[in-house]
């Protein structure tokens, strides 16, 4: 009797990840099969992998009626059934030849990004918001150019925190969706194993030519990760045994990757905009390794160095294909990118003000009270990570116990630089706090007694954010630290000059439980003494640059872009020396019903920020002298002459918490108390935004703004 079986399209499985056209997920397990797994899995007309090994020619031709490509050519039966016990790799390449395809299917987009990138993030069409621009230069950097066979490499490398991940899945969302539907599109998280999950076997490969790996002979090598990815990829999408034979080259590989989508996913010739594409996320792991052998030559300005595992990676892949590399610390050499590859980079910048609102209303879907927003905001350093971290804990109700849980959770992020490198993250710390102007290039300089001569170890604010100790703005020139992520914990040098708490004082729980209390006491703490703070570590940053003056730096240094035009050349005429850093006195018991502070001119202390506040004369002093002239009588910085050293004195501060006062009550502050006749040399007025100058007191009433110099002049 005659076994005649028919296997329906409807048994035939493939993985979670797929969709059917109609839109409804299958429910079965991924189907991975693996030689001996013959009778396990239903027989699957177009996988002779899954024939019983007694079928006859009449089981062989019931299992492909209805499903030949042109029934009028049958096959040999017969010929068939022999093939099947003697040689089964010919076989598959025979029915491949003339079946149909399984009932056409797609990559289900969402499903297959969970699965291989961190599935905390966001669903993919989740609509970022100021990134639009962005998705733009990276579907423009993987564009073939016209007449060049380079590689296309588009590199995104940002610090931890600024949405990389998230903007991947975005980008596969919205350029390569019809790619990844039907299998041309490769993502992987190279941290896998942070995920609890093992290493693939491709990466494996691929990490076996690290000049970490002691064994002389390695198993693997860039070539073979990337033949085994794309392997790996075809037969998980496919659920069909990939015969390794078929990806032994890079351009093997390539070829099988597309001739396989083409058959099982019907994509036409002429189909655009499926062109294969890799997307490695987390890729910094393979930035941080060096490759045993192979070396960027030496050029006129730098030595013979290894190649990373990153470069050696893309060099596998077969020119002009496309890759994208997502890595907070994924770098390529000049010479890589001027000679091998077409490499553009994507920084991803912090969200501004505006863009945070639309995430929190257009992209989060939901909302918060603005007197909520502003202050965490600022707290995350616009990144968006932890702005959705403190979203997600802005609903606890008072403002103290929402600062408090997404202080709690921003743990996390908690920039954790290397004891060695922490004078360089605390450099970026002051010049994030108080707004000064960087170059992406340019060395961080460091406290010099935390300097330390054996290593002698340099760092440019570029590098700074490949660390992830910040992010760089080009636009602005500044480097950016989520005070959140920098709080007094993360300070591991007892002898720091300033903590960030005084820089930023809602990273102290206390000041956090009186925000919005409009009061002198609570302005005092929330404003008058972190301001202070930052102009000590603008001094600071001036004083570390080096200079020949000891410890006198320009004034106008210290309060560069919070000046106007006009006045950087008053300025220009002093310098400051706060070397004994910022001398709070604290308010003396005054007599009953008294309303005037007791705390004089007198009271500033020399080569310091001192002070007053309450009701005092001047809210604060900066110790100061005019600057040296040299024999053509320009200013200099330079040593004073000991006969010079003793015409040093006080410049007053004025804080103002409103909008700026008439001239006609500045004049009895020009005085050095109430009671004096003795004018100040120069009275700095501090305002919350730029003001117009006195126009008969350009030279001796300086107008600084706050806002330029300050993280916390938002709090006005």
């Amino acid at each position: 009797m005659k076994r005649a079986r028919v296997f329906p399209d409807s048994r035939v499985t493939f993985p979670t990840h797929y969709v059917s056209k109609c839109g409804i997920a299958t429910t079965t397990l991924p189907l991975l099969l693996q030689r001996g797994q013959r009778g396990r899995t239903p027989p699957q007309y177009y996988n002779p992998h899954t024939w019983p090994k007694h079928w006859t020619a009449t089981d062989i031709k019931s299992a492909l009626d209805g499903n030949l490509v042109n029934p009028g050519d049958l096959p040999n039966y017969e010929s068939l059934a022999m093939m099947l016990n003697i040689d089964l790799n010919a076989l598959c390449i025979l029915i491949r030849g003339c079946v149909k395809p399984p009932q056409i299917k797609e990559v289900d987009l969402e499903s297959y990004l969970r699965e291989h990138v961190d599935p905390k993030t966001e669903n993919a069409e989740m609509p970022l918001q100021e990134r639009e621009l962005l998705l733009e230069h990276v579907n423009k950097g993987l564009a073939r150019k016209d007449g060049s066979e380079k590689r296309e490499v588009v590199l995104s490398y940002s610090p931890r925190g600024s949405g990389k991940t998230q903007f991947l899945k975005w980008f596969v969302h919205q350029k390569r969706s019809e790619a990844m539907k039907c299998g041309r599109v490769i993502v992987r998280c190279c941290g896998v194993t942070t995920r609890g999950k093992p290493q693939p076997l491709w990466l494996t490969k691929v990490l076996q030519v690290s000049k970490k790996n002691k064994n002389q002979q390695p198993q693997g090598s860039s070539d073979d990760g990337l033949c085994e990815l794309i392997r790996e990829h075809v037969e998980s999408i496919t659920g069909y045994l990939q015969d390794p034979s078929h990806y032994t080259t890079p351009d093997e590989a390539y070829a099988t990757w597309k001739r396989e989508t083409a058959w099982w996913f019907g994509i036409p010739p002429s189909k655009e905009n499926v062109d294969p594409l890799i997307i490695l996320d987390t890729c910094e792991l393979l930035a941080e390794h060096e490759h045993k052998s192979l070396v960027h030559p030496p050029s006129e300005t730098a030595e013979a160095t290894p190649f990373t595992l990153l470069e050696a990676f893309c060099l596998a892949m077969p020119s002009p294909h496309s890759i994208v590399f997502i890595g907070s610390s994924a770098k390529f050499d000049e010479r890589f990118s001027l000679t091998l590859a077409n490499v553009t980079n994507i920084g991803l910048p912090p969200l501004t003000q505006d863009g945070h609102r639309s995430a929190i209303t257009e992209s989060w879907k939901t909302s918060m009270e603005e007197s909520m927003r502003i202050p965490m905001y600022h707290l995350a350093g616009g990144m968006p990570s932890l702005l959705r971290l403190a979203e997600q804990h802005s609903t606890l109700g008072e403002f103290s116990d929402c600062f408090e849980a997404f202080q709690t959770a921003a743990r996390s992020e908690r920039i954790a630089a290397h004891d060695k490198w922490f004078p360089h993250a605390y450099t970026c710390l002051l010049a994030s706090s108080t707004k000064a102007k960087v170059l992406g290039s340019d060395p961080i300089v460091v406290n010099p007694s935390w300097r330390d001569p054996m290593e002698n170890l340099k760092m440019t604010y570029d590098e700074a954010m490949i660390n992830s100790i910040g992010s760089y703005d080009k636009v602005t020139s500044r480097i950016m630290v989520p005070p959140i992520a920098f709080d007094d914990a993360a300070v591991t040098r007892p002898d720091a000059p300033i903590l960030p708490s005084q820089l930023h004082p809602f990273l102290y729980s206390g000041a956090a439980q009186h925000f919005g209390k409009n009061s002198p006491l609570e302005r005092s703490q929330q404003f008058d003494k972190p301001f202070l703070f930052a102009v000590y570590a603008r001094y600071l940053l001036a004083l570390w640059k080096g200079t020949s003056g000891g410890p006198w730096v320009p004034l106008a240094k210290v309060f560069e872009g919070a000046l106007q035009p006009e006045q950087q050349a008053v300025m220009e005429r002093y310098e400051v020396n706060l070397s004994r850093g910022v001398n709070i006195v604290k308010n003396s018991p005054a007599p009953k019903h008294a309303v005037t502070f007791t705390g004089t001119y007198e009271d500033a202390a020399k080569n310091a920020v001192t002070y007053l506040g309450g009701n005092a004369h001047h809210d604060a002093y900066i110790w100061c002298r005019e600057a040296p002239l040299n024999a053509t009588g320009e200013r200099v910085q330079a040593k004073m002459p000991k006969e010079q050293t003793k015409s040093t004195f006080a410049i007053p501060l004025l804080l103002r918490h409103e909008t700026r006062k008439a001239l006609s009550h500045l004049e009895p502050q020009r005085r050095q108390s109430k009671a004096a006749s003795k004018q100040v040399t120069l009275l700095l007025l501090v305002n919350q935004k730029p003001c117009d100058v006195c126009k008969d007191h350009v030279n001796d009433i300086v107008m600084i703004n706050a806002a330029a110099m300050s993280n916390t002049s938002w709090l006005w």
